[in-house]
């Protein structure tokens, strides 16, 4: 387990910043504005209304833009009791909704005019403008400083020679803004608790406005969000909950939970959740909402309890297919507004959230706005809304799709000829292979309770395939056979005639697809695993190669995916002289040739690092400890995340090999871990001889990252990424590793793919898991929360106004619980 990270710096307390000159008493309401159409809402940006000087976002200061209209810099002691100095524009909607929440005193009213006044003038001044960083929780942020004189006496500006600060040190994350608070703009369905109720339309303004809200960062909502039970000594003390907020509850993140009053089969939104996934059963007596944080032990990756925490954070909206306020529909309400009250008064710092009823019926949605529909009331589900375990099949097929492998041999997965409904349900039970299309003559399925056929089972199936008259046509369309699996054999069960009656089969396969011409498919499930041991053995006897060339040469060749374990390997090795023997390419082997394996080959933990992209890999820390292997796959780079390489733990032959890099003169080699962060081992500053010795061009390593759920990736995304894509250019594919594979390598490789092809992050999630093969990626909550805020950001980059998000956090989370699920059952 990795060591206790130090303790992380106390968040600012805002009551510290914000003074006390501002005090909520009770007020007349202010009338809101009505909610701006949706239409509105696309092409206008509520928290951007021509902003020029810094874009305070609903949690901090968007650093992608410059600095033009100044903001005087303030030194701690002389912070105004009012607002903090920022926007003028943005202190209008600040001002707005904080009318609405707290009905503060007239008194703001006069500091916000003096404001004005303030900011009216400083535009008036001459000034000019310094820019300075300062690296806050690991983020460098721009600010901007202006030398003006104190334009009136009540603030206080620093004189010329004093330096710039960083405003967002002092400042802390503003609230978060909804269409849906302030409540008292939608009609009382119920006072005691308070429900309100909202049209579809309504709704769905509210549902694309928060899609296109910034997300707190990471550091303003962790380690919150990986679950703090009050009794779970180990993880308080292993994430070190020192902070502020964590205390009480994130203040920057509001949400909305979606909730159907009866079953989800039908009549479903995107997004909705049962509300027993968050509330606890009735004849529990439990009050409030339901805690799933973990009691015992450190976890890490805590997906399965994200729907219940951001329940908490969210204004909950309940609907059902008629939308009438039921006994039903709004008792379920009242249980949810009474549980939001008594979370906030057990709750410190708990912002105000509420409790809503769709008015209308669920038909307006399907009509009216079919983009939300997750499931019809016929109970069809929409493409768009289908699960990640979908998704991830379906991915799986395109990666893994049929292809030749020799002459009349084609591996592929089982979607190669079943429909979708059978893919689903494969595993149940076999899948009645009806090919009307012909495409294939033979279909060879693997599986792990199949036995080795022998020569009497397979002059069987001949008779079924050929006529008595022996001239190759077909009593029957096609023929279906089981095979053994990968992992089924093991080389200490199998007798010779074992052994012999496996090269017999691979020599009946070459008849039929490369001298009768027949077309056979060898598949599984996934295309990739049960399906390589027959797979290798066949290429080694159809080839006339070895093991260790049949490994490479299905990869890069032939440019299939495939996963072996170590037992397919050994059995593999025993096989070569008899599948060499008996070979039909001439001379490929000798009576008493014994061929050994490659020490690289050895080395391997039967699988290979998985080809994300032609120029990226994805493997773990053996795979970067095993150069020969890498020179194999013809990767010329390594990006090491958090891990370094030691080849001396490889072989005495890599150690000369670290021995002549290091009398090259590669730094990178001899610096002491300690100092190493983000650096490069250049060839091109330490000479030819050492790309020729070691087979890299550069290794580069990102340090002082753990995979511990406190320390940040996105610092380093942007390096990683500019590593990459230098590789690309070049065309030196890159290894991205750290230990496992799984976590910090797997958020740059996601990175990668979410800009390589501007896909959506969970797209780039499923497209990465599907070709990380029998490796199940794990990026920790924060490092995949972080992938979502950098999306965000890298759509700024891109030029995009305003970022909308495929799918909300909670969701995200819950979908990644119920794939793992499905993996690791219990």
């Amino acid at each position: 387990m990795a060591a206790l990270a130090l303790p992380r710096p106390a968040s600012p307390d805002p009551s510290s910043i914000l003074g006390s000159a501002i005090s909520p008493v009770a007020s007349p309401p202010v009338t809101p504005p009505a909610s701006p159409p949706l239409s509105s809402l696309e092409n206008r940006d509520p928290l951007d209304m021509s902003m020029s000087s810094f874009s305070v976002a609903s949690h901090d200061f968007d650093t992608s833009l410059h600095c033009q209209t100044v903001t005087p810099s303030i030194q701690p002691d002389q912070l105004p009791r009012q607002q903090p100095a920022v926007t003028v524009q943005f202190q209008h909607l600040l001002e707005f909704q904080q009318q609405q929440q707290h009905h503060h005193h007239h008194q703001h009213h006069h500091h916000h005019r003096q404001y004005h006044d303030y900011q009216r003038h400083l535009n008036d001044q001459p000034h000019a403008v310094e820019a300075s960083s300062d690296s806050i929780s690991g983020k460098s942020l721009r600010v901007a400083s202006a030398v003006v004189d104190s334009p009136c006496p009540s603030l206080q500006t620093p004189s010329r020679t004093q330096s710039p600060i960083s405003l967002s040190a002092r400042l802390p994350p503003s609230p978060p803004l909804s269409l849906l608070n302030p409540a008292g703009q939608y009609p009382a369905i119920s006072s005691s608790p308070p429900v309100r109720g909202l049209r579809a339309s309504q709704l769905a303004d509210a549902l694309s406005y928060a899609a296109h809200q910034p997300l707190p960062h990471a550091q303003h909502v962790f380690p919150w969000l990986h679950g703090l039970h009050p009794e779970n000594d180990l993880q308080l003390t292993f994430l070190d909950p020192s902070l502020s907020h964590v205390k009480g509850c994130p203040s920057t993140f509001r949400s909305i939970t979606l909730v159907k009053l009866g079953s989800l089969g039908s009549c479903k939104l995107r997004g909705t959740v049962s509300h027993k996934e968050f509330l606890p059963d009735v004849s529990s007596g439990q009050e409030g909402f339901l805690n799933l944080d973990p009691v015992r032990g450190v976890g890490l990756r805590n997906f399965d309890i994200q729907v219940a925490k951001i329940a908490t954070l969210s204004d909950i909206v309940v609907y059902s297919k008629k939308g009438q306020p039921t006994d039903g529909l709004l008792g379920l309400a009242k249980r949810i507004s009474q549980a939001q009250l008594y979370h906030r008064s057990i709750t410190p710092g708990c912002p105000e959230f509420n409790t809503f009823i769709v008015l209308d019926p669920f038909e307006v949605f399907e009509h009216q706005y079919p983009e939300l529909v997750a499931v019809t009331a016929n109970g069809k589900c929409h493409e768009h809304a289908r699960d990640f375990l979908y998704h991830e099949r379906r991915e799986m097929s395109v990666m893994s799709s049929a292809s030749e492998v020799t002459p009349g041999l084609y591996l592929g997965n089982v979607a190669d000829f079943a429909s979708e409904d059978e893919i689903c349900d494969y595993g149940k039970g076999d899948i009645d292979i009806d090919d009307e299309s012909g495409k294939w003559d033979i279909y060879m399925e693997c599986i792990s309770q199949a036995g080795i056929p022998t020569l009497q089972d397979l002059a069987k199936i001949d008779a079924n395939l050929v006529d008595s008259s022996g001239q190759g046509r077909y009593n029957r369309r096609f023929v279906h056979l089981y095979c053994p699996s990968s992992g089924s054999l093991a080389l200490g069960n199998m007798s010779d005639r074992d052994l012999d009656a496996f090269v017999d089969f691979c020599e009946w396969i070459y008849r039929h697809a490369n001298l009768n011409h027949r077309k056979v498919l060898l598949f599984c499930q996934d295309g990739y695993t049960e399906t390589s041991l027959l797979g290798l053995a066949y290429l080694m006897y159809a080839t006339g190669v070895t093991a260790a060339q049949a490994y490479v040469d299905m990869h890069v060749k032939f440019k299939r995916a495939f996963f072996t374990f170590p037992a397919d390997l050994v059995l593999l090795n025993h096989l070569q002289t008899r599948l060499l023997l008996r070979s039909p390419v001439e001379n490929c082997c000798q009576a008493g040739f014994a061929p050994e394996l490659p020490q690289w080959l050895m080395l391997m933990d039967g699988s290979l690092p998985s080809k994300i992209f032609p120029h990226m890999y994805l493997g773990n820390l053996g795979h970067a400890n095993n150069p020969g292997l890498l020179k194999q796959l013809g990767i010329k780079r390594i990006l090491s995340i958090g891990e370094v390489i030691d080849w001396r733990a490889v072989s005495d032959e890599e150690y000369e090999v670290e021995k002549k890099a290091r009398e090259c003169g590669s730094d990178e080699m001899a610096d002491s871990e300690s100092d190493r962060s983000s650096r490069e081992s250049t060839v091109s500053c330490v000479g030819r001889d050492l790309e020729s010795v070691t087979g890299f061009s550069k290794v580069k390593y990102i340090d002082q990252i753990q995979d511990d759920g406190i320390d940040s990736l996105s610092k380093s995304i942007e390096d990683c990424l500019a590593f990459i894509d230098e590789g690309y250019r070049l065309d030196e594919p890159t290894l991205v590793h750290c230990r496992v594979g799984v976590s910090r390598s797997a958020t740059v490789c996601i990175a990668e793919v979410m800009r390589r092809e501007r896909m959506s992050l969970p797209r780039a999630y499923l497209f990465v898991r599907a070709r990380r093969l029998n490796v199940i990626i794990q990026p920790n909550l924060r490092f995949m929360y972080e992938l979502m805020k950098w999306e965000e950001e890298e759509a700024g980059r891109r030029g995009a106004s305003r970022h909308s998000r495929d799918m909300e956090w909670a969701l995200l989370c819950k979908e990644i619980a119920a794939m793992n699920k499905a993996y690791i059952p219990g």
